[in-house]
């Protein structure tokens, strides 16, 4: 039964992904799949901007969402039929969320590869490949918590707060990797008290991340403890307080 899931899901991002890039071809309004992507992103996290809030209210939580970073899409205005085809990537997108295990990175792939080599180069814009990413958090958990004092591994703690960061975080593949990998391990109860901090220099990249954490949280209902994301350029603004909160 998950081996006929897995072969599901992936059929499924191939034919997102090859949807995708034939509307990178068509699109009158823009150009390349990186655009395509960073509008179905956008489309989504103005979404969330509304409906997260209300959801997390419900279980006495919260959520917030930096309205500057909310943009309306206004192009497509005059171009109904790549709105319409908008929307049903996006519906698409949604889809595989839902059928992918929780906190799977279901973009890297795809953006790592449709990046510009120009811009890439320009923003130190690599983005980790998810079975990377997947190979990097099995790696750190094995590890354990005390590897870097010389401690032994500690046993999982259910009441014990768990803090996540990456200062470079692109997507958020890492992140997801470092949440899938708690979920399997120890089903909700591994990520309720993890707390993650995410920053990068793009915001496309940050919106990106805060879409695939938050949305696969809510269509799984597997919660997490936090999640604080910026937009900043680290290595030149470290003192300065200049990040932008983006959620």
């Amino acid at each position: 039964m998950a081996r006929k899931t897995t072969t599901s899901t992936t059929t499924t991002t191939k034919a997102f992904t090859d949807r995708v890039e034939r509307f990178a071809q068509t699109n009158p309004i823009r150009s390349g799949v990186t655009a395509i992507l960073d509008d179905i992103i956008q489309l989504q996290f103005n979404v969330l901007s509304v409906t997260a809030p209300t959801m997390y209210a419900l279980t006495a939580g919260a959520a917030w969402f930096n309205k500057v970073h909310l943009l309306a899409l206004e192009e497509y205005r005059d171009h109904p039929q790549a709105w319409a085809e908008q929307l049903a990537l996006g519906a698409m997108y949604l889809e595989l969320v839902k059928t992918s295990a929780p906190f799977t990175d279901v973009l890297g792939d795809v953006y790592g590869s449709a990046i510009a080599p120009k811009q890439a180069k320009a923003m130190g814009q690599h983005l980790t490949p998810a079975g990377l990413a997947d190979g990097l958090a099995r790696f750190a958990a094995q590890m354990g918590e005390g590897a870097t004092t010389g401690e032994a591994s500690r046993p999982f703690n259910p009441n014990e707060e768990q803090i996540v960061c990456d200062p470079a975080c692109g997507n958020g593949a890492l992140l997801l990797a470092k949440l899938r990998q708690a979920f399997t391990s120890h089903g909700k109860e591994g990520v309720a008290r993890m707390y993650v901090f995410a920053n990068d220099i793009d915001a496309a990249m940050v919106k990106a991340t805060v879409v695939q954490i938050v949305l696969s949280s809510i269509l799984h209902n597997v919660p997490f403890g936090g999640l604080r994301v910026h937009c900043s350029d680290l290595i030149r603004h470290y003192h300065d307080a200049k990040a932008d909160t983006v959620a």
